[in-house]
Parts: C-alpha cells; structure tokens; sequence
C-alpha cells in the first residue's frame, strides 16, 4: 500500500512515518476514554500474563486456553457485545485497537480471538 492510500483512506487517524527500524507508515488515533481503557487494561494483561505462555503456544502449535480463561475472566471476550447486554460495546476500530495491542504480546491469542469476533453483516 501507498502513502498516498493511507491519506486517503484514514478518517479518524493521522499517518505518520514509524520511528522503528522498518521505516514503515503507522496510525496515530485520537482515542477516546474507552479506547484507552481497553487497550491499557489489554496491554497489561498481556504483557504480565500473556508474554509468559506465548513461546510455549508457538513451540507446540497449541490452543492459548489459559489466555482464553484471563480474557473471560476481564470479561474481554464480550468485547464487542453491546454494553446493554453486558459487553464493552466495542466498535470496529477499537476491536482492531485492542488486537494490535495484544498481538504485540501474543500473536496466537489475537490470531485466534480474531477468529472468535469475525462475523457478517
């Protein structure tokens, strides 16, 4: 993708160019309050117990139920439930937010929690 995409196609975000070694393009949100709830309190988790177990799930390929059961237990797999019936109501972007933040400490539990929330309109 194109610099130029990015512009185009960001509405709520700023394009900037990543301070990493990879040169690559990254999204700068105004987040809201909730945003930066979630993805604190996502981080973290992860971080304290995510970062822990995650070799272990690469090395043998296995499912992260231990990952699963500190997600229900921060009632995050209700991320996108609407908050009327007891979830986070967690729109598109905030969902993508919240991914990001936790594949940064466990690819195999954002990988397989994306699986989880996709659905169809």
């Amino acid at each position: 993708m194109t610099k130029g995409f990015f512009k185009e196609h960001s509405r709520s975000g700023v394009l900037k160019k990543g301070t990493d070694l990879t040169g690559c393009y990254i999204m700068l949100f105004n987040l809201s309050p909730k945003q930066k709830e979630l993805i604190d309190l996502v981080g973290t988790l992860a971080r304290e117990t995510f970062v822990p177990r995650a070799e272990k799930y690469d090395r043998e390929a296995s499912f992260p139920f231990e990952n699963y059961a500190d997600l229900r237990a921060h009632n995050l797999l209700a991320l996108c439930i609407p908050e009327s019936e007891g979830g986070w109501g967690a729109d598109y972007q905030t969902y993508c937010l919240v991914a990001a933040e936790m594949a940064r400490y466990c690819v195999t539990t954002a990988l397989t929690l994306n699986m989880l929330f996709i659905r169809t309109r």
